[in-house]
């Protein structure tokens, strides 16, 4: 698969989601159309229901649109089956969750390398310390995760999300189990790690101190962009 540009631009056009059958059918996203352009650094916002993660999941090849066309750079995911959106996801996108995902018994070095062993590669140590290195989190490598805050612990899932070198970053409430300081401190994190990585995030919350400090945004209510809410920031 080959490597994505620096800022991998996301274009949707007409794009509908719909769960449930006719009778109890739930709208999420609504004939959607959104191009991320040239900018580097999103930021999705919207009430709970506002189709927030589901707009992240179909950017991310985890769910399907109902109608409608999904691109990320030459790749249209709405064509691909289940194997190529599989070995999209492994090798283009890192993933952030609302909980930080890691796996208790593994060390904090074993929980960044495993998008490497799911490639079917092998992190070397000093890549894995680098990565560790720009979370700040370099002397940690041998700790588990029950040795570490909710901060650290996010912080190791943002190394985990990036150590593959995808080429766009999906950030679900990242900031959610964090209190405002470190949720902040983690906001600037990524900012930080965009510029210098060069690759494309996409960080779906409602925290008005995050919205506020979005280089650029894109807000939903009810599945639908909201008219001239959706570009550079300030």
């Amino acid at each position: 698969m080959e490597k994505c540009p620096p800022k991998a631009t996301i274009h949707l056009k007409k794009v509908s989601r719909t769960f449930g059958d006719q009778r109890t059918a739930i709208q999420a996203l609504d004939r959607l159309t959104w191009t991320s352009a040239q900018q580097g650094f999103w930021v999705v916002a919207g009430s709970s229901g506002s189709g927030k993660t589901t707009l992240l999941q179909l950017v991310g090849g985890i769910e399907r649109p109902s109608s409608g066309e999904v691109w990320v750079e030459a790749s249209p995911l709405h064509r691909m089956n289940e194997s190529q959106l599989a070995d999209f996801r492994r090798h283009r996108i890192g993933f952030i969750f609302q909980g930080n995902n890691l796996l208790r018994h593994l060390t904090v070095r074993e929980n960044v390398e495993l998008p490497l062993l799911l490639t079917q590669s092998r992190g070397e140590e000093e890549v894995i310390r680098r990565q560790l290195d720009l979370v700040g989190l370099a002397d940690r490598v041998d700790a588990f995760p029950a040795d570490l805050s909710g901060g650290e612990q996010q912080r190791v899932a943002v190394a985990r999300a990036l150590i593959h070198r995808p080429c766009l970053v999906l950030a679900d409430e990242p900031t959610a189990n964090l209190d405002s300081t470190n949720g902040l401190a983690l906001f600037e994190l990524l900012l930080k790690l965009q510029r210098e990585m060069g690759v494309t995030v996409l960080v779906a919350t409602h925290d008005p101190a995050l919205i506020d400090r979005a280089p650029a945004l894109l807000r939903l209510v009810d599945g639908r962009i909201v008219p001239g809410m959706a570009g550079a920031v300030g």
